[in-house]
């Protein structure tokens, strides 16, 4: 997959531990088989922070950024990022 790849967080979902997330510092990845192959999900831009699995529904992720402030929620379903941020 992605050997090449340096990651600043992987992440294991609640309750699924072969549901995992990975974060670089401009992509996140998905993979369902316990890291053995990697999924890229959408890319959002901005500087991407933290990243959290929902831990009552390991499949909805939550996504920070530090510039510009903003909070995004990935949607499995429809396979896209979703702003949870209320514009001015």
């Amino acid at each position: 997959m992605y050997a090449d790849a340096r990651y600043s967080a992987l992440i294991a979902a609640p309750g699924q531990p072969d549901l995992l997330y990975g974060k670089t510092g401009r992509m996140i990845y998905k993979s369902i088989d316990g890291g053995k192959s990697w999924k890229t999900l959408p890319q959002i831009k901005g500087n991407l922070e933290n990243l959290v699995p929902d831990p009552q529904t390991a499949t909805r992720l939550f996504l920070s950024l530090s510039y510009p402030s903003e909070v995004y929620q990935f949607d499995q379903q429809a396979g896209a990022w979703t702003s949870l941020t209320p514009k001015a």
